[in-house]
């Protein structure tokens, strides 16, 4: 599991462009399967389940949320990201507000 937040990650210079700032808020993670998008409601969990074939990655526009990751408790909330390596089990155990998700999964 690889964790990072908004309000830990420094600030560097984007290469093209000195003057962009950037937050990189995960490191080495291969390419991408797909980027989604989500809003869930309180009450909406996701079962335990996990991915052979990728990293999961989940960053928390707004709201917080939390999940069991290889049989531990993490908390997502607003400017948080959460990666789920590949072959670990994980599942969202609770909703505790409308909580709008990107994530993406990669692929091996």
């Amino acid at each position: 599991m690889k964790t990072g937040s908004l309000s830990t990650a420094p600030f560097t210079e984007v290469r093209h462009n000195p003057k962009i700032k950037k937050q990189v808020l995960l490191e080495s993670i291969s390419c991408v399967r797909h980027i989604s998008h989500a809003v869930l409601k309180p009450g909406d969990i996701a079962f335990e389940h996990s991915h052979e074939g990728g990293y999961e990655v989940f960053y928390c526009v707004r709201g917080r949320l939390s999940f069991k990751v290889a049989g531990k408790g993490v908390e997502l909330k607003k400017g948080g990201v959460l990666a789920v390596e590949p072959g670990e089990a994980h599942a969202i155990t609770e909703v505790f507000e409308e909580t709008e998700l990107l994530y993406l999964l990669s692929l091996a």
